[in-house]
């Protein structure tokens, strides 16, 4: 068949339609919560449950907070020279001092100041079973004074760490430091003794490390002294031994050789000067001394008088010889009166020239002196620059122990100062106070917590479930696994379960040998005990339905109720079938095929010896094996001999017709409590027997795989089944799968 080859879902909550509209899952998610509801309430309310017993037991906490400023800058007030750090150097400076308040000595400095070993407030924070376990076995042990206290003091230290917290706030220079205790004084006092803690360490390392450096820069500038001192000698020693002196101004013959340059240049420029005058007056003495001028010419009292008083004779000799002729006495006397005037004025010009040459030997000689000096005087520079080679290499030598000395002395100066005037770099923003309020357990963050917790642990276990769970539940799921539509919804009628009022007959040997049906399994009985519940009126409306097929001309005489598997209720239905088709007046046949369980025959006829492998068999006849129902008249026809044949080597061709012709023949109806499909050899037999099946699926409890599978391996053609019953609806809880409103109209219909 073709439907049947169809593959299961393998989820219960999956519908098959053709095309999924947009937000499909939107009411699918709605069911699953519907349905699986009461996982996440019970979560919810379990792990509520649990945190308000926590809240309710658990020790409070409370916790103290300081905020504490880390500010490098201030070591530098007294420092005369500051470094610029880079923010890596800066971060791993702060990072260094948060570790520092997380360490264990610092934690021990704090147990020691505050004498926290013999407070009994703070050995009760830190109660815990396994600790009381660990302090029982120590106290068992031997231990001697010392060693108890430092054990006391490493637990209590280990022990205030655990309480302790600290964080740096963002890239800030604070530091926040909490502290959780038991009782709001004893978590301010651990936090402020804490920071007391911190900063007094940090001034005693600071106070201890500049008195380690004071005293290793004082040894170190003794040393740099007298190396110093020592470089200054050998200075002065070797400037003596190489007469090298030095003033102000520089060395000695550097000033000297410029100062006989300075005279050099004086005496040549006398020189110069001297022989200057003396060629000038030269050659005037060669010349017209009349008309020469010197400087000392025309200074001269002299000079001037012989020439004015040439110049008077002059101006008469022009007269006279005009007047007299230039031959007159008068004028020749005069004549020679004027040439003794230039004699006297060349002689008295002779005498300057003197006074010039003399000047100019005096002068050239100053010159050749102060030459000859600055020649010694550079031959002596030239010696005393060779050796201020070698000076200079000792001055410089000098100088760097003089520069380290110096440097040394201002550090040392410095570090005077830091002793003396201590500082750290913390500072405390806010102190610790005692907090108002318990920092644990807070009531609403737990029970929040718990109940999303619990929420979401119902909703796991719901999923899981969900997705554990493969029980056909709806129509659709029914019609995708096997082909068939749903012709009827059964409620569950429950395990055992017995109907109001009469509690039926005792199965007796009376009835036995009147083949009278017991009226006992009320399950049974259902649809005769209680007419108008639901599951009576669906095996009704299954009995309306067959009897319409047969009044259309359908064939549907002989009825199979087949399941499966064994355990899905294939009895219950086969049997109230059968009575509600007799009840209706139709002379009706009810015959128990379940081999392998005979749940039936052992029910409503326990003694039966002989029935329906005995009737196959040709061993008894149909009207002697038959029990009635006197209720109804209904006829049953137990399985009878368990001697006998199987079922398939006696129904095969024609003796299959002929018992069917046998049937029909005192029978309108008859419903067969068919063994489930599996084996196949008896569903087979059945096909050769039976007009129609009827497909009993347990609600919620069939597998699809294993259900498919079943129907797969039978190879029946599914025109010949009539439909698919489910059995054991759950109605309410139905609601909450998806499609469960087509399944409720199919439940109303039926």
């Amino acid at each position: 068949m073709n439907i049947l080859r169809k593959e299961a879902q393998p989820f219960s909550t999956q519908v098959i339609v053709d095309d999924a509209p947009a937000f499909g899952w939107v009411p699918q998610t709605i069911s699953f919560v519907h349905r699986r509801s009461q996982a996440a309430a019970i979560g919810f309310a379990v792990c509520v449950g649990l945190g308000l017993g926590y809240v309710l037991l658990a020790p409070p906490t409370y916790t103290a907070e300081t905020d504490l400023m880390i500010d490098i800058r201030r070591t530098d007030m007294l420092s005369q020279q500051h470094e610029n750090q880079d923010a890596q150097t800066l971060n791993a400076e702060l990072e260094s001092q948060v570790e520092i308040l997380r360490s264990e000595g610092l934690a021990r400095q704090v147990v020691e100041r505050l004498n926290l070993t013999k407070d009994p407030l703070f050995d009760r924070s830190g109660f815990s079973v396994t600790g009381w376990i660990h302090s029982q076995l120590s106290a068992l042990m031997p231990r001697n004074g010392a060693s108890a206290a430092v054990d006391d003091q490493q637990a209590a230290a280990e022990q205030f760490m655990k309480m302790t917290s600290v964080r740096r706030l963002g890239l800030t220079y604070v530091i926040e430091i909490g502290v959780k205790s038991p009782t709001a004084d004893l978590s301010s006092r651990l936090a402020n003794g804490l920071v007391d803690a911190y900063i007094v360490a940090q001034l005693n390392a600071k106070e201890t490390t500049t008195k380690e450096a004071s005293l290793w820069l004082q040894d170190r500038l003794s040393e740099l002294r007298d190396q110093a001192t020592a470089a200054d000698s050998v200075v002065e020693r070797y400037k003596t031994e190489k007469g090298i002196v030095e003033t102000d101004k520089g060395l000695m013959n550097e000033q000297q050789l410029a100062e006989l340059n300075s005279e050099l240049v004086t005496a040549r420029n006398r020189s110069a000067d001297t022989k200057s005058k003396l060629d000038r007056i030269t050659a005037i003495m060669h010349g017209d001394v009349l008309d020469a001028t010197v400087t000392e010419g025309l200074s001269n009292t002299v000079i001037n008088g012989l020439r004015q008083k040439y110049l008077e004779d002059s101006q008469q000799e022009a007269e006279w010889s005009a007047k007299f002729g230039p031959d007159h006495a008068a004028v020749l006397k005069i004549r020679a009166e004027m040439s003794t005037i230039q004699k006297s004025i060349r002689n008295e010009l002779g005498r300057i020239a003197q006074s010039y040459q003399s000047d100019y030997d005096v002068a050239r000689a100053d010159e050749l002196s102060v030459q000859s000096r600055m020649s010694e005087l550079l031959g002596l520079t030239a010696k005393t620059n060779g050796d201020r080679v070698a000076l200079r290499s000792l001055q410089s030598s000098a100088e760097t122990y003089r520069s380290v000395y110096e440097n040394f002395l201002r550090r040392y100066t410095q570090a005077v100062q830091d002793q003396s005037f201590p500082v750290s770099e913390a500072r405390v923003i806010t102190a610790a106070t005692p907090p108002l309020r318990k920092s644990w357990p807070q009531s609403n963050l737990v029970l929040g917590g718990a109940g999303l917790l619990g929420i979401g642990l119902g909703f796991l276990v719901a999923f899981v479930r969900e997705t554990l769970d493969r029980g056909i539940r709806t129509t659709a799921q029914l019609r995708m696994v096997t082909g068939l539509n749903c012709i009827g919804m059964l409620p569950g009628l429950g395990r055992g379960r017995r109907s109001r009022g009469a509690r039926g007959r005792q199965p007796s040997t009376a009835d036995a040998n009147s083949r009278i049906l017991s009226s006992r399994p009320d399950i049974l009985r259902h649809v005769l005990t209680q007419p108008s519940s639901k599951f009576s009126e669906g095996i009704r409306a299954l009995s309306l339905r067959i009897c319409r097929g047969h009044q259309r001309a359908m064939p549907l005489n002989l009825i199979g109720c087949v399941s499966a598997h064994h355990g899905e209720g294939t009895s219950t239905v086969a049997a109230n079938l059968a009575q509600s088709l007799a009840k209706s007046g139709n002379r009706t046949l009810l015959v128990d095929w379940a081999a392998n369980s005979g749940s039936l025959s052992q029910s409503l006829a326990p003694y039966a010896k002989q029935g329906f492998l005995d009737l196959l068999a040709g061993s008894a006849k149909l009207s002697d094996l038959v029990w009635t129902d006197p209720d109804t008249g209904l006829h049953f026809l137990p399985m009878g001999s368990r001697t006998s044949r199987a079922i398939t080597s006696m129904l095969n061709g024609s003796q299959a017709q002929d018992f069917r012709t046998e049937l029909l023949r005192h029978y309108e109806y008859v419903v067969f409590d068919v063994p489930a499909l599996s084996p196949v050899n008896e569903i087979h037999a059945a096909a050769q027997l039976l007009d129609a099946f009827v497909l009993v699926v347990a609600w919620g409890r069939a597998d699809p795989d294993t259900t498919l599978g079943a129907l797969t391996d039978a190879e029946l053609d599914d025109r010949r089944f009539l439909g698919a019953v489910f059995n054991g609806v759950d109605f309410k809880s139905m609601k909450s799968y998806p499609g469960s409103r087509a399944d409720r109209q199919i439940a109303a219909l039926t």
